[in-house]
């Protein structure tokens, strides 16, 4: 028998955002909202062993937050050195785990 040993690779992501002027969601409440967000794209049951973290996947889930103005996003793993602004892969016996999640609120924009 082989036996494939599962390997969990750890993602941090961090997260700036501005928030709209005119909006009624206070930093505190956009913030919670962005973290779930990115808690619920790395749930264990949303991913699979040896997928493909589509980073424009997340991208789009936190601009359809209402009330964020603008918002960027970065991830790094503990393979992948540096900051990423792009999907990041995983061999067949990798699967990805959320780890550190930085969320920096900037203020209002337009």
């Amino acid at each position: 028998y082989l036996i494939k040993v599962i390997d969990y690779r750890k993602i941090n992501s961090s997260v700036s955002y501005k928030k709209k002027i005119d909006t009624v969601n206070t930093d505190v409440e956009l913030t919670s909202t962005i973290e779930s967000g990115i808690r619920n794209y790395f749930k264990r049951t949303e991913r699979t062993i040896g997928e493909e973290i589509k980073y424009s996947e997340i991208v789009d889930n936190l601009h359809n937050i209402d009330g964020i103005s603008s918002i960027t996003l970065a991830l790094s793993s503990d393979i992948a050195v540096g900051w990423k602004y792009e999907n990041i892969d995983f061999n067949d016996f990798q699967f990805p785990e959320l780890n550190q999640l930085i969320i920096t609120y900037q203020g209002t924009g337009i």
